[in-house]
């Protein structure tokens, strides 16, 4: 392979590496992907590695003997799951020998146009949550319904605030507009249990997927990456948790987080 285009399979890989992470790829998914990908284009001495925000990949071009190398560190990370299964096609496509390296690069500009999901698809899958879970929780149909509603600013807030400041800080602050919510409906006389209430408000904001991956990682033997994604995951529940003791000791409602049935 020419250096030039040995160069530029190195940066597409990097690219796809990211958009991975970025969409919230498994780590072992990330790395077998890359290593198809290069495979594909009778790369050798193939090495993926992902922790956590950390992308490192290093291969021997086709009938070259010098290695390349680059790290990344990825940053902004989310779920966009439909962008994970159109890389994985992708990839599929590359191990079948169907595309050249300039159709690759093609398809994954074309892939990284992909929008997250749309607001009104957001708001409604948190809403649908929240509904569930009360159902769950043996609340009324009508506190269903309420709660469901309430769920509609806290996620509205979550997606502004997204792109503002940290994940630690836009969890605590929709946790306490939710107990404020929460509290709201207790004082007059529409919802009667404050904790089931405000854990179905808030359940849409708990990273199920990422708790999932976490495990995954574990048992696939990439301890590092797991035990990333498990403490990210206690850390959201840690700032759940400060949001709305925050608003329970303003609005002094200790009272109803014990003895409300």
């Amino acid at each position: 392979m020419e250096r030039e285009k040995a160069d530029d399979l190195l940066d597409l890989v990097i690219k796809m590496g990211i958009m991975l992470i970025q969409s919230g790829a498994e780590t072992y998914r990330v790395e077998q992907t890359l290593y198809y990908v290069l495979k594909a284009f009778d790369a050798t001495d193939i090495s993926a590695y992902v922790a956590g925000t950390l992308l490192i990949v290093s291969f021997k071009p086709a009938k070259s003997a010098r290695v390349l190398t680059s790290s990344w560190r990825v940053k902004n990370k989310g779920n966009n799951l439909e962008k994970v299964r159109s890389l994985n096609n992708l990839s599929y496509k590359l191990s079948q020998h169907n595309l050249t390296l300039e159709d690759f690069a093609k398809e994954l500009d074309a892939i990284d146009q992909v929008k997250p999901y749309p607001l009104s698809l957001f708001i409604f899958g948190g809403a649908m949550i929240a509904f569930g879970f009360a159902l769950m929780f043996n609340r009324p149909f009508n506190e269903g319904c309420l709660i469901a509603l309430m769920s509609v600013p806290v996620m509205l807030l979550y997606r502004f605030l997204s792109k503002q400041i940290n994940d630690f800080f836009i969890n605590s602050v929709c946790s306490a507009l939710g107990t404020i919510l929460v509290i709201m409906g207790l004082r007059h006389g529409y919802l009667h249990n404050f904790a089931y209430s405000l854990a179905s408000v808030l359940m849409a904001l708990m990273p199920g997927a990422l708790f999932t991956n976490g495990l995954r990682d574990l048992t696939m033997g990439d301890l590092t990456a797991g035990s990333n994604k498990l403490t990210e995951t206690f850390l959201v529940g840690v700032a759940l948790a400060l949001g709305a003791v925050f608003m329970l000791l303003i609005f002094n409602m200790r009272a109803y987080f014990i003895g409300a049935n």
